[in-house]
């Protein structure tokens, strides 16, 4: 595999064809790319034709994954239900009456790039890239076409939460290299890299450097604790399992803890903090632990 990818395999004719009859958005733009034999007119036509039956495909499976979606979801908020969350945490008591949970900043988007083998400043700057284009969320990344992060790898995602708006994306020794729609082009680094946006947006400082991602690991770490029945008890991993999102002066830390409830009884629970960066200092604005808010 290593000797065709030096080889350029995907440039090649039969490369392409394969894609764009299993992976349109990624067939259309090797053809575009590495294809100078068609016409253009040919593959304007070539694109409509495999666009439409990829849509046709992607329709006709959405029931289905619905389906077990809906039924994985009322799974899951069974099996929380049982869940006696008194034994392990407490709640403010101004907190008591409200499960409200604050914004997301990136965290949910950089934990999932970094679940599929990117670097924390690799998930910074490909998260970046989607501020910019107007997709401040991007859910159920799935793999696409190709060899890899490390070579030439295509993604499918949810922008936004809606739905309706199939977004893909492909990256080349790790870097992003186009992003869109079906039907629009929204980055493409030969291109000039941002060609436009879904929306008129703030493109806000979501860069975190390694120094304030330690500290705000830390921090968080010891809030937590605060609202544990045993905090003595509690273990966080070091490296897995944690998420750092920035909007601007807005910061969410995302991670798990592992502690012992009243029985005695060891529990795996997950947490969310979110933090004020006031002139170097960080106020906390909110704690969730377990889908719970307790501060």
């Amino acid at each position: 595999m290593k000797d065709l990818f030096k080889k350029g395999f995907y440039k090649e004719t039969w490369f392409m064809w394969v894609m764009l009859l299993f992976f349109a958005p990624f067939g259309i733009f090797l053809m575009y790319k590495y294809n100078q034999k068609l016409p253009k007119k040919a593959k304007m036509v070539i694109s409509i034709v495999a666009v439409i039956f990829m849509i046709f495909i992607v329709t006709s499976n959405s029931e289905n994954l619905d389906s077990k979606t809906n039924n994985n979801n009322n799974k899951v908020e069974e099996k929380e239900s049982n869940k006696n969350d008194d034994n392990f945490f407490t709640v403010d008591k101004n907190q008591e009456n409200t499960n409200s949970i604050t914004a997301d900043y990136g965290t949910e988007t950089i934990t999932k790039l970094r679940e599929l083998g990117f670097t924390v400043q690799e998930a910074t700057s490909i998260y970046n890239i989607f501020i910019k284009i107007g997709i401040s969320k991007l859910s159920n990344v799935q793999l696409g076409a190709g060899t890899g992060i490390d070579n030439l790898q295509a993604f499918v995602g949810i922008a936004n939460n809606d739905k309706k708006k199939k977004f893909y994306f492909t990256v080349e020794k790790r870097n992003m290299i186009y992003a869109g729609f079906l039907d629009e082009t929204l980055f493409d680094i030969d291109k000039g890299g941002v060609l436009k946006s879904i929306n008129d947006v703030h493109i806000p400082k979501t860069d975190i450097d390694l120094d304030t991602y330690s500290k705000l690991q830390v921090l968080s770490q010891n809030l937590v604790k605060q609202y544990l029945k045993y905090p003595s008890t509690a273990k966080f991993p070091i490296y897995d399992g944690w998420g750092v999102g920035r909007r601007d002066n807005n910061y969410q830390v995302s991670g798990k803890v592992t502690a012992k409830n009243g029985f005695g009884v060891a529990s795996d629970m997950s947490f969310s903090v979110w933090l004020i960066n006031n002139n170097g200092n960080f106020d906390v604005e909110a704690i969730v632990i377990d889908d719970v808010r307790v501060k």
